[in-house]
């Protein structure tokens, strides 16, 4: 029988005081609330940045089809040629049609947006098969065959450097041979940008990718491992 709390010295009726066994209970009932709710918050935070990417790339779309609709139907240049000063890569010709071109240039979930941020780059690279010359598809907007299903932006790896002049991917090497094909894409590509489990093969979580059509697309990065190995070169355009 546990014995009566005693009155404190003033005379007023005193509160039952905790025991030890009842305070170490509450703690591990607290602990196991924390450890339930702690995967659901961060699930919750990598969906909010999921959700922010997304309109960070439809805005950039809205202004490369602005820009498109300015020059013949041609996206902007990249510094593929390597003569472009710093400010002229292509998000930064985007300026006259998007104002605020340093709050959507930037992936939330980039853990080197800061960095990037300094020295002029941006977290998505252009696709090459639409803004660099010398393939068998048209470059013009107005004549792709399907712009609902062609990528233009993709989020940039994190291996890639962090300057201005890194706004590019080599998409026309990805499958130049059958060997490797998977590490030359993630040389380019962020395929687990949201919600990876930080794998080596980077086949967990997923990424956005925008359309021509201004339609952007959250894709599984098994998704996109399962293309590679099938030997799909899903940055070509279709014809």
């Amino acid at each position: 029988m546990r014995a009566p709390s005693r009155a404190p010295r003033d005379g007023r009726p005193g509160l039952g005081a905790f025991t030890l066994v009842e305070l170490l209970v509450v703690i591990a009932v607290i602990g196991a609330l924390i450890g339930l709710l702690l995967p659901s918050l961060g699930a919750a935070r990598s969906s909010a940045k999921l959700a922010a990417c997304a309109s960070n790339m439809r805005q950039l779309g809205l202004g490369l089809t602005m820009y498109a609709d300015h020059h013949e139907g041609l996206y902007p240049p990249t510094t593929h040629d390597g003569g472009l000063e710093l400010e002229k890569t292509w998000v930064y010709t985007l300026m006259p049609y998007l104002d605020q071109i340093d709050e959507v240039r930037i992936c939330p979930a980039d853990p080197l947006g800061a960095e990037r941020m300094a020295n002029h780059g941006t977290s998505y690279v252009l696709n090459e098969y639409v803004c660099v010359p010398g393939f068998d598809q048209s470059l013009k907007l107005p004549d792709m065959a399907l712009p609902g299903k062609t990528m233009v932006l993709f989020t940039v790896s994190d291996s890639v450097g962090v300057s201005g002049f890194n706004d590019h991917t080599h998409s026309r090497n990805w499958f130049k041979t059958a060997r490797n094909v998977w590490s030359r894409i993630l040389s380019d590509i962020q395929p687990d940008r949201h919600g990876s489990d930080g794998s080596a093969e980077h086949t967990s979580g997923s990424a956005n990718y925008l359309y021509a059509d201004n339609h952007v697309e959250a894709i599984a990065a098994s998704q996109i491992k399962s293309w590679a190995d099938a030997g799909e070169n899903f940055a070509r355009p279709p014809r």
